[in-house]
């Protein structure tokens, strides 16, 4: 039964209609019409849930995406945390209808995202979060594993990786009027970040969050 409540939710999730409606340009959801369309979905299957059921679900869905909001370490990564979630989703279902309608979620999410600058991401993310950033229910697994505070503040570590396209701190430059550099000095720094590269670990933000690798990965020191 389990499976089939998978199959069946992520199968009302990628209907043609609904991801019409999405790539309409529009305004962010309220809270309200979010909640709405997360029961349609969950009651699209077999499952059936109370209402106290459902609450505790959203309230889990909603601070399990925070979450991965608030460690995003550049709006860039966004675009890797959404990626592992329709993989993720891909590996879950076998009917070739529905993984196509994945597969052609994930080329039109491509087109139209992976084109914006670092700005234009920056704004998606901000939108994000301001939408988030009221909800501070208690997770169990963030609690035990201290990702999150008694108060629902999700912890944030400082990264040691500069997001791409950035510079390590410390050079001073110096320009004519023009903008033209005559010169550049570097000074030393208690501490750096290195340089990110393609060599990076891609994020685990978006996977299981109870498999052993994001175990390994997420649980603070």
């Amino acid at each position: 039964k389990g499976t089939k409540v998978l199959h069946d939710v992520i199968s009302s999730l990628f209907k043609e209609s609904l991801i019409e409606e999405l790539f309409k340009p529009q305004n962010m959801h309220n809270t309200t019409a979010v909640r709405a369309l997360t029961d349609k979905l969950a009651h699209s299957s077999i499952m059936r849930l109370s209402e106290q059921s459902m609450n505790m679900l959203y309230d889990l869905m909603a601070m399990s995406l925070k979450y991965q909001l608030v460690r995003c370490k550049y709006p860039e990564q966004l675009m890797d945390i959404t990626r592992n979630h329709i993989l993720s989703m891909r590996k879950m279902v076998i009917d070739p209808s529905t993984v196509a309608a994945i597969d052609s979620f994930h080329g039109r999410l491509e087109s139209k995202y992976s084109s914006l600058n670092n700005w234009e991401m920056m704004g998606v993310h901000h939108t994000l979060l301001k939408f988030f950033q009221d909800k501070r229910v208690q997770v169990s697994i963030f609690l035990q594993r201290g990702l999150q505070l008694k108060s629902g503040i999700i912890v944030r570590p400082p990264s040691d990786v500069l997001p791409p396209h950035f510079e390590q701190p410390g050079l001073i430059r110096y320009l004519n009027p023009d903008g033209s550099v005559t010169s550049e000095k570097r000074f030393p720094i208690a501490h750096t970040a290195s340089l990110h590269s393609s060599k990076t670990p891609i994020t685990t933000l978006g996977l299981d969050m109870y498999s052993s690798q994001s175990q390994a990965v997420t649980s603070s020191p």
